[in-house]
């Protein structure tokens, strides 16, 4: 198996290589040098099929890592953008590389997201348990992280209450402001017991400094 032509990418740093005068794989600069990538140069099929599965390696987890510089992502979204380019084999292989080097743990990505999300976004546990999921994190890690997570429910969504109504300025003694109330906290992942006693709680608080 001869390389035909080396051709070069719009994409700085990568090439095209063309093996008996057909396309077969995408190559980095430095794949060039190191594996003597060149016109002319003859490899059998095994030592070829081995070059190819490195170089897309290299380029999988050099992907990878870019994504993960933008911000955290779990297993399921690096394999999610990863299988529009390459195979399961190579995939495979990454993801065991990023979980050596701690670069992607779900369970403490886990813990990071839910502590963001429910301290500082002041989501419902529903609310980020659903985002989660869709994260392609397993229910058991969501619900362990979940049970020894710090925080009132109740509390945090009295606090969603009170920076709502100060940017729409309404009353929550209209009933149609309850209900709407009612389904934003919902919306936002508060379950329905939790929803309604924060509407009684921040409603007494209402009455009691009226009163005082």
């Amino acid at each position: 198996m001869v390389i035909t032509s080396v051709t070069k990418q719009k994409k700085a740093g990568r090439f095209n290589i063309f093996v008996d005068d057909e396309y077969m794989f995408s190559a980095g600069a430095d794949d060039i040098l190191e594996y003597g990538i060149k016109e002319k140069a003859a490899f059998n099929e095994r030592d070829l099929k081995a070059i190819i599965h490195q170089c897309k390696y290299k380029q999988a987890f050099n992907k990878a890592i870019k994504m993960l510089s933008l911000r955290c992502k779990s297993e399921y979204e690096i394999r999610k953008k990863l299988l529009s380019e390459f195979d399961n084999e190579v995939i495979d292989r990454v993801i065991e590389r990023l979980k050596e080097l701690r670069y992607i743990d779900d369970l403490e990505y886990t813990k990071q997201y839910i502590k963001d999300k429910i301290s500082l976004n002041m989501l419902g546990k529903n609310r980020v348990k659903n985002d989660l999921r869709k994260k392609g994190i397993d229910i058991n890690i969501i619900n362990g992280v979940l049970a020894v997570t710090q925080g009132d429910d109740i509390e945090i969504a009295v606090k969603v209450i009170e920076k709502k109504l100060r940017v729409t300025k309404e009353q929550i003694n209209d009933i149609k402001t309850r209900q709407k109330i009612y389904r934003f906290l919902i919306y936002r992942g508060f379950e329905y017991e939790v929803a309604s006693v924060a509407i009684n709680r921040y409603i007494e608080h209402q009455d009691f400094c009226d009163d005082v």
